[in-house]
């Protein structure tokens, strides 16, 4: 089967489904062909272009896994280091209790600024469940000649919840 527009006795290139009214009706006398016969040969001209996405049965998910996850982001703002070569107090950051119908999936905590954790930084997970995330950091300053005696930096935290 070809796709094409009849002019001058020969048939021409053109979409799929070009074919005028009175060209179907004409093709229909002629092959015998109804109209439940030319959709679905109109259907086969569109696969056969590549006109259509193959169609496919997408893969549905429980109605617990087709929800979004929850992300909650906190800061702590700026915070001191220490001076010289002292440590800071240490800072806490976290979040609060899952959101409803949500359970702890992982949680991130990292640094900005003077210091990371392990570099200028201590950083430590204090607790993990649903019902909170905090995690702790404390600052050193610096005594190297020709550097601030103190540095600032950032906490941060991100907490992904998946649905229960």
């Amino acid at each position: 089967m070809r796709c094409g527009k009849e002019r001058n006795g020969k048939l021409e290139a053109a979409p799929c489904g070009w074919l005028s009214a009175a060209a179907r009706t004409q093709r229909r006398s002629e092959t015998g062909i109804s109209s439940r016969h030319t959709l679905y040969y109109l259907l086969v001209c569109v696969i056969i272009s590549g006109a259509c996405a193959s169609a496919q049965e997408p893969d549905l998910l429980p109605p617990s896994q087709s929800v979004a996850p929850a992300i909650v982001t906190a800061d702590s703002g700026i915070k001191s280091s220490g001076t010289g070569k002292s440590w800071s107090k240490w800072y806490r950051l976290g979040v609060g209790k899952a959101p409803s119908g949500y359970t702890l999936q992982k949680a991130d905590f990292w640094l900005t600024g003077d210091g990371s954790c392990g570099d200028f930084a201590e950083c430590r997970e204090v607790l993990r469940n649903d019902q909170q995330v905090a995690w702790e950091f404390r600052l050193q300053g610096h005594d190297e000649p020709d550097a601030p005696k103190a540095g600032f930096s950032e906490g941060h935290i991100r907490v992904t919840y998946r649905p229960q």
